[in-house]
């Protein structure tokens, strides 16, 4: 579904939305007078502007160090689509023919645990981050937030060891076993604490 809030700016492009507001290929896609290449409504590439229209909150990855376009230029995704010409997002995420959830743009080690996988495909010996690692005294990753001495419900996060403090927690992000982010979830995961965007 398209959000409320970016279907003026979306339309303002010549896109269009389908019943209950549902992406369409002319979401995206113009067929008359698209600018570029691709016949999209607003041109994506190299800074993902199309992409932003409706994910804003997004934008702060440009010119971070999880920009592609500018730490690793000559990156491809699974598609070979270098981040210069499709755009930052293109790094990652591809919005035809994923590799997996949140339309990956790179195949997840099929050994790696699913609450890492999506940071250890470049996170590793291997991978373009390959500086930049996990090392054997990291926070580990795929703990219940319950053996934490944390309380999660409705009100909120509460500690509940003797030696912490009795303010409420900042409530942070929490993932179930398959790397999905829900409000029902209780696992950490890197991206617990690590914003990629």
């Amino acid at each position: 579904r398209v959000a409320f809030g970016v279907i003026a700016a979306i339309k303002e492009a010549g896109a269009k939305i389908g019943p209950n507001n549902n992406m369409i290929c002319e979401t995206c896609h113009r067929q008359h007078g698209a600018p570029g290449d691709k016949l999209l409504a607003i041109d994506n590439a190299e800074s993902s502007e199309l992409c932003l229209t409706c994910h804003k909150s997004r934008n702060s990855l440009r010119n971070s160090k999880h920009d592609m376009t500018v730490v690793a230029p000559e990156f491809r995704n699974s598609k070979n689509q270098s981040p210069q010409k499709n755009g930052p997002c293109s790094a990652c995420h591809v919005s035809h023919g994923a590799k997996g959830p949140r339309l990956a743009a790179i195949p997840a080690d099929k050994n790696a645990d699913p609450l890492e996988a999506n940071c250890t495909n470049c996170h590793s010996s291997t991978g373009v981050a390959n500086k930049a690692t996990t090392g054997v005294h990291s926070h580990p990753v795929n703990v219940d937030i319950r053996k934490l001495d944390i309380k999660v419900d409705e009100t909120g996060w509460q500690s509940t060891s003797a030696l912490a403090p009795t303010q409420p927690l900042q409530a942070l992000p929490l993932y179930d076993k398959n790397g999905q982010r829900t409000d029902k979830a209780t696992q950490v995961a890197c991206s617990t604490c690590h914003d990629p965007h």
